[in-house]
């Protein structure tokens, strides 16, 4: 499948994902407010910071190998179902130690038993990344993301009747996200086996292969996701959980903005590593139309969030507005970070990839911790936007080194791509006039 129908269809799913998402995030928002939506929040970071922490780079090493040679896809499928739900077992027995021996740091005010409950899904949880990745590398593009919007809708779904019908709250929610993400995990399983095979047995040769591989990425995406994440849960351990809803809200519109680069850079991630491509024209591409669509996405953005977040949300949420607008910088130099990251793991995952997010989270971490507790969560928004242009500098630095390109040729649109930029845009603005 054509690169720039891979990201299409992907592009179809997230804003059909996104659109769904919106009126989830709202019912959430105002039916517990700031202080449930927080408790939320770091569930699901603790879930995330698991998952990033007990991958160890599996979720790279599917795409990785089953686009290298497809005859092994059956027993990649084997050796990642059977890590998944062992990994996740013990990684649910660590959290639920940490939190008995350190309670206020990992939970706060944050009752022992949501925990417990949510933690119940992370098996699941660890075996739905790494088979979604897997149907990546399988170019099984459609089913890769109807997943992923068929579980929001069904979130959705279930969230109207749970609070506005049955009057339920914080603890049902809780119960709620852990069937569908049991549930998603079941589904991923069932696609990998409906479009190849999955050979039950752990080949432990292959598994020496994948985690040698997956070590680097492992490394990068734990230092990367850190970045993006270690804020939150400074901001519940420093503020409390009302702060924690507010951060989480700001944070949740960074993601909508970065659907565009991340599915790119996913969908780039096995184009580059089957046609080896040394001098990276694919990827240069990709980086100047990221510039050009990220910057127009950040400056709407910019312009509509401080009179929408409030009139949508409520007045509770004002200064999830204000985090937000800090964090926009930090969005456009995340978002070309993120497309040069994947052509490094293309090209076998050279130290760059765990050295440009382990300096953005030491900056990111250290200012934090003098910041926040000061400032708030203004803080925490501008403290990250510095560490995302850091790690965009050094993988910039890099990737032009090692494709032997000139700046301009990894950040503007040439000629040709701005008259065909100008002449798609035109052509749609004549189409809505003459309609």
């Amino acid at each position: 499948m054509r690169l720039i129908k891979s990201v299409s269809i992907s592009l179809i799913a997230k804003l059909a994902g996104f659109l769904i998402a919106i009126p989830t995030s709202i019912i959430i928002a105002r039916y517990l407010g700031p202080s449930g939506r927080g408790i939320f929040a770091v569930l699901a970071v603790i879930t995330g910071i698991a998952l990033q922490f007990g991958n160890f780079g599996f979720h790279a090493s599917s795409v990785y190998f089953s686009a290298k040679d497809k005859n092994q896809i059956p027993s990649i499928a084997g050796v990642l179902i059977i890590f998944g739900l062992t990994i996740g077992l013990f990684a649910s027995l660590g959290i639920i130690l940490i939190s008995l021996l350190f309670p206020k740091v990992l939970l706060g005010d944050i009752p022992f038993l949501f925990l417990v409950v949510t933690l119940i899904s992370l098996p699941f949880a660890f075996t739905a990344l790494f088979l979604q990745n897997l149907l990546l590398g399988m170019q099984r593009i459609y089913e890769y993301n109807f997943i992923d919007v068929a579980a929001k809708l069904l979130t959705l779904l279930m969230i109207i009747p749970l609070f506005l019908v049955f009057k339920k709250g914080i603890f049902e929610l809780v119960i709620m996200s852990t069937l569908i993400a049991i549930l998603t995990g079941t589904a991923f399983a069932f696609f990998v086996k409906k479009h190849g095979s999955i050979l039950l047995r752990f080949d432990y040769s292959l598994f020496k292969r994948m985690i040698r591989y997956g070590s680097k990425a492992y490394i990068a995406a734990l230092f990367a996701f850190l970045v993006i994440r270690s804020d939150l849960i400074l901001v519940n351990y420093f503020l409390g959980t009302g702060s924690a809803g507010l951060y989480s809200l700001a944070v949740g519109f960074t993601d909508w903005l970065l659907l565009v680069p991340f599915t790119m850079a996913a969908m780039l991630f096995p184009k580059a590593t089957a046609i080896g491509d040394s001098k990276s024209e694919l990827t240069k591409k990709v980086s100047r139309h990221t510039v050009v669509l990220v910057g127009i996405a950040c400056m709407v953005a910019a312009i509509f969030a401080k009179p929408v977040v409030p009139f949508v949300y409520g007045k509770a949420f004002t200064l999830s507005a204000d985090a937000f607008l800090w964090l926009l910088p930090g969005v456009f130099f995340l978002s070309l970070q993120t497309i040069f990251m994947h052509d490094f793991a293309a090209r076998g995952m050279p130290p760059i990839v765990y050295i440009s997010p382990a300096i953005g989270f030491i900056v990111n971490f250290s200012l934090n911790l003098i910041l926040i507790p000061k400032f708030g969560i203004i803080a925490a928004s501008m403290t990250s936007s510095l560490a995302y242009f850091l790690m965009f500098l050094i993988t910039l630095i890099y990737f032009r080194y090692i494709s032997d390109a000139r700046y301009s040729e990894v950040l503007l649109l040439n000629r040709e791509e701005i008259a065909e930029f100008w002449q798609t845009w035109r052509d749609k603005i004549l189409m809505v006039r003459a309609g």
